[in-house]
């Protein structure tokens, strides 16, 4: 068990990654952020903020390339997911470069595009999944 918290989240998934045996999940208490580590350190995390409204607010999926197609980041965002619900939170947003090939990952883990808005230097995707 981690030292850093009692509400941490801990699976371990029963695949290989290489030379790694398992990916640990945990969330810290400040609620902005959940990391994916093994046995040798951190293959991924994502970075979130809930919201005072209805709404949590994902900034940042992040999953080492050489760990990626395993189900780390989907484990991620299911477990933010599962926290926003328990804070009352009835979707999570976010907002990805159009030309990036997340788009493909968050469509594929049940995201629904709702807006192109254009951004500082290149349009965005809005996407949304509501949490009910």
């Amino acid at each position: 068990k981690s030292e850093l918290s009692t509400k941490n989240f801990w699976f371990d998934l029963d695949f290989r990654l290489d030379e790694f045996d398992h990916i640990r999940f945990y969330g810290f208490q400040s609620d902005f952020s959940l990391v994916a580590e093994n046995g040798v350190g951190i293959v991924g995390f994502v970075e979130y903020r809930h919201r005072r409204d209805q709404q949590t607010t994902l900034y940042n999926v992040v999953v080492h390339p050489k760990h990626r197609k395993y189900g780390a980041g989907r484990q991620l965002v299911m477990n933010l997911e599962q926290e926003a619900r328990e804070k009352g939170k009835l979707w999570v947003l976010l907002k990805c470069p159009v030309d990036l090939e997340a788009n493909n990952f968050y469509e594929h883990i049940g995201y629904n595009k709702v807006d192109v808005e254009r951004g500082k230097s290149r349009r965005l995707n809005i996407w949304q999944k509501k949490l009910t």
